[in-house]
């Protein structure tokens, strides 16, 4: 039964993507913020990947989950380079994304949270994030596919 479960799982992922499911290597931190005690200032958290990872590996998709629970809205920013602003804003609970594809995987990818407004908080908030990065070998479509020839 549980083999026929994996080949009608795997059999369906080729029909809606056109290529086999590959299982890629993946890190997953968990961590909770520092208090933020401010409104609309930024508290920004690295998640680091747990391990040195092969250097010529690339994030292919990231997730972010993120729990708590508080009595004031916090918008959530991912990023993987601050100064560049290479940030996604996280709508709800969770999010996924490949747009971060071929970046270095080495690097920490960033939670930012911030409570609207101005002011203090009392009491602090926390915001619990799980951030999961998929990397691998980040291939670029070949010139002749980006140009439309066969």
């Amino acid at each position: 039964m549980k083999l026929a479960r994996a080949w009608a799982l795997g059999v369906l992922a080729v029909l809606l993507t056109g290529r086999p499911a590959l299982a890629q290597p993946a890190y997953t931190v968990e961590q909770a913020s520092p208090p933020i005690h401010t409104r609309g200032v930024p508290v920004v958290v690295a998640y680091t990947p747990p391990q040195p990872l092969p250097n010529n590996a690339a994030m292919l998709r990231v997730q972010v989950q993120l729990s708590g629970q508080t009595r004031v809205p916090v918008q959530t920013r991912v990023c993987v380079d601050l100064q560049a602003k290479q940030c996604m804003e996280v709508n709800g609970a969770s999010a996924s994304t490949s747009r971060f594809y071929g970046v270095p995987a080495n690097r920490p990818v960033y939670l930012v949270y911030t409570v609207p407004g101005e002011g203090p908080l009392d009491p602090n908030v926390y915001v619990r994030g799980s951030v999961t990065v998929w990397y691998g070998h980040a291939s670029l479509p070949s010139s002749r596919s980006s140009a439309g020839l066969p």
